[in-house]
């Protein structure tokens, strides 16, 4: 049976959270209304496999897809967006490719952590690989509000449930269309768009959500015990579509 922790109030604990009960809470560096792009990155965890980028405004709209390599070329990628007191960059979190075996590489998607064999001084195994906080601390230094997230988990409490295996065509183009569906994400491409962009889609998404929903209720926000913020989305916000135009009636 596995074992389920629960996050704790204790700073000395590995599972210390401190929750955020109200966006009034946050510092002058991530303060909401100034807020006007969603950046999401579902981040590889070394830079030899690619790295899903986008951009989604305050509308939902999809402003930029791409597929970038090192963590230089996504900081500069970010980094021309606009003011970055204006953005809110959601990092999904890589998994540590040091623990080895596939079937372990999969069950790190869902476990909290492993622990390593040594009796009662049994150290946890971080199940996210550092190039995650690298890349965060590299855009905090610059002055935007980075957070991290976790997709698997947003995708899970969103009820995003694709049938198909995750990176085939038939899971890419399924997710593609529960994106456009039912978070009403804009401006998606009409061809086919590789599975690292999509997860990008569902980290921008949870950025949005962050400035748009309402704390607790569409999205929690907490500080880990080692000072990241880190953004669990809990349900998506329900808005009204906007109206299809049709193509007689003069704009």
């Amino acid at each position: 049976m596995p074992t389920f922790h629960t996050p704790s109030s204790h700073p000395d604990s590995f599972y210390y959270r401190k929750a955020v009960e109200s966006k009034e809470q946050l510092p002058e560096h991530a303060k909401l209304e100034q807020k006007w792009l969603f950046v999401g990155i579902d981040l590889a965890p070394n830079a030899a496999l690619e790295s899903g980028l986008v951009v989604l405004d305050k509308d939902l709209t999809l402003l930029r897809m791409d597929k970038l390599y090192t963590n230089a070329s996504l900081i500069t990628a970010v980094e021309q967006l606009g003011a970055a007191h204006s953005l809110i960059v959601a990092i999904d979190m890589p998994k540590n490719l040091s623990i080895s075996g596939r079937f372990r590489q999969e069950e790190l998607k869902y476990n909290a952590m492993r622990m390593e064999a040594g009796g009662y001084e049994r150290k946890a195994v971080d199940r996210f690989a550092p190039r995650g906080r690298v890349l965060y601390d590299a855009f905090k230094a610059l002055g935007m509000f980075p957070v991290l997230t976790f997709t698997p988990n947003t995708k899970a409490n969103f009820k995003l449930f694709v049938p198909h295996r995750a990176r085939t065509p038939q899971g890419c183009r399924f997710l593609q269309s529960a994106l456009k569906e039912q978070l009403l994400v804009k401006n998606m491409p009409v061809n086919l768009a590789p599975s690292s962009v999509l997860d990008a889609i569902v980290a921008a998404y949870s950025a949005w959500l962050l400035n748009s929903g309402t704390l607790n209720k569409h999205v929690e926000l907490y500080e880990d015990r080692l000072a990241y913020w880190t953004v669990d989305p809990l349900e998506p916000l329900k808005i009204n579509p906007s109206p299809v135009r049709p193509e007689w009636v003069p704009r």
